[in-house]
């Protein structure tokens, strides 16, 4: 916003008479930039507002059918299921805690009594475990 003000300010430079206040100007700038934007937001949250009302049941029903409908597992997630069983305990738990129960890894540490980095780099160590394994069920190949 303010980097938008300053780059209008620039294109209307040749606007500015010298025997005005610079400041006093490009504050007025400002406050005209952000008096639109306050009023581009409030139109655009009615008219959120107004669809919102149209869509949600329609979104509802979509999100309805959907939960209805069990997908059909495929190869790729029976391959993440079986590498997922051959994961330790505590790296079952770890991308639980991170996925399923959808936590932070800033919360996740706390809980566990480890640092953020620790968490954050033994989830990418366990996504690239998983990784190499799904690869290697999806080429036929036998896991470590």
């Amino acid at each position: 916003m303010v980097l938008d003000t300053f780059v209008q300010a620039y294109e209307q430079l040749d606007h500015f008479r010298l025997d005005e206040d610079f400041g006093v100007w490009l504050r007025t700038l400002c406050r005209y930039r952000i008096l639109t934007e306050l009023k581009r937001a409030k139109r655009e949250k009615a008219m959120h507002e107004r669809y919102a009302v149209e869509l949600r049941p329609r979104l509802l029903e979509k999100a309805a059918l959907l939960l209805e409908q069990e997908p059909e597992p495929n190869d790729e997630h029976r391959a993440l299921e079986s590498c997922l069983e051959k994961l330790p305990a505590h790296s079952r738990e770890l991308l639980a805690w991170r996925y399923e129960r959808d936590k932070s890894s800033r919360e996740i540490a706390r809980r566990k009594d480890r640092s953020v980095t620790w968490v954050t780099t033994t989830l990418c160590r366990i996504r690239k475990t998983l990784r190499q394994c799904i690869q290697s069920a999806m080429a036929g190949e036998s896991s470590p």
